[in-house]
């Protein structure tokens, strides 16, 4: 077996054992007690981001003293960072292209078979990220996702959605993917006593969409030719203390969901597509920061169901695994 083909099952193996521990530990939660967090927003060590990132080049600092935000410069590079948030790009069109693979609906699946150049890439950032996410023992992070997409196949899609819609000529632009030929994607999710946090799953019409709240746990970013030239982590944190609870059980929770989706879902109909246990970043309700205050077990569930007009409507309800209450009223 060649050091290629090693390094691809080296990785499936990785992902089936993550998403196993997962299993186990939402198995074991439910059969009593679980854990909630009190949490702020994660301060980063600006050494250990220069080391890797600006790699011992001249570069010009900034820092905003009424947030924190703190701005490093290298020609077209950049590094920002603040409490929870990272941003850094390689060029001035990076930010564009990482803005484009992860939240414009390409229309395309990429390919999970990368180079050997591109796997070591990803180790070692992934080696470098477990460094300055994680605090505690508690913490774990998951590689959930890695795809390979060509450039040339990424701005077909791209030239297919202008003829549909050409007032999306200013956000993609003319010509993006032009500095690599090929684009790699990483993305990571964070767990705690290996229950997942919410981010990486959420569907975009999930309750952020419609109440005041933290953006979800977010850890992506591109590798272009086997360099990195894209990284965004956002809603990251500490925790400061915790406290046992007792936890409601998984039909417990889904009975309160099924409930709450009656009224507006066809009866006879529903489906549930997924469910999991998984932590939700909490703000103060009462407060109009959007600072997350706590770590919360909630009972995730994805609902699916038929209109009158045939078209399938998705629906996520979270259950707050402690109290029942549901995390779109605010419990």
């Amino acid at each position: 077996m060649n050091i290629k083909n090693w390094k691809c099952l080296v990785i499936t193996f990785i992902l089936c054992l993550s998403l196993a521990q997962l299993s186990f530990a939402a198995e074991t939660a439910a059969e009593g007690d679980v854990k909630w967090y009190e949490m702020g927003l994660k301060s980063f060590e600006e050494e250990k981001l220069i080391d890797k990132l600006m790699e011992g080049r001249n570069y010009q600092r900034e820092e905003n003293d009424s947030n924190g935000w703190v701005s490093i410069s290298c020609g077209e590079e950049y590094l920002g960072y603040g409490a929870g948030k990272l941003s850094y790009q390689k060029n001035d069109t990076s930010s564009t292209e990482g803005d484009l693979i992860f939240s414009f609906p390409l229309g395309l699946r990429g390919e999970s078979k990368e180079t050997a150049r591109d796997q070591d890439k990803i180790e070692e950032l992934s080696s470098w990220l477990m460094e300055i996410c994680l605090t505690s023992e508690n913490e774990q992070m998951n590689l959930v996702k890695s795809e390979s997409y060509t450039a040339q196949q990424i701005q077909v899609q791209l030239d297919k959605a202008l003829e549909y819609d050409d007032t999306l000529s200013g956000i993609i632009g003319n010509g993006v993917f032009k500095d690599y030929s090929k684009y790699v994607t990483f993305e990571y999710e964070l767990s705690y006593e290996r229950i997942p946090v919410m981010g990486y799953h959420e569907l975009p019409e999930g309750f952020y969409m419609d109440i005041a709240a933290p953006t979800p746990v977010y850890i992506h970013g591109l590798v272009g030719d086997g360099s990195l030239i894209y990284l965004n982590m956002q809603g990251l944190f500490e925790t400061k203390g915790s406290e046992k609870a007792s936890m409601i059980s998984q039909d417990e929770a889904q009975k309160t969901a099924m409930d709450s989706i009656a009224d507006f879902i066809p009866d006879g109909s529903v489906k549930l597509k997924e469910n999991r246990l998984e932590y939700v970043p909490i703000p103060d309700w009462n407060s109009t920061s959007e600072a997350p205050q706590k770590l919360v077990p909630y009972w995730y569930f994805e609902f699916e169901a038929e209109d009158e007009n045939g078209e399938t409507i998705t629906q996520p309800v979270r259950i707050n695994a402690m109290t029942g209450g549901d995390l779109s009223y605010g419990e």
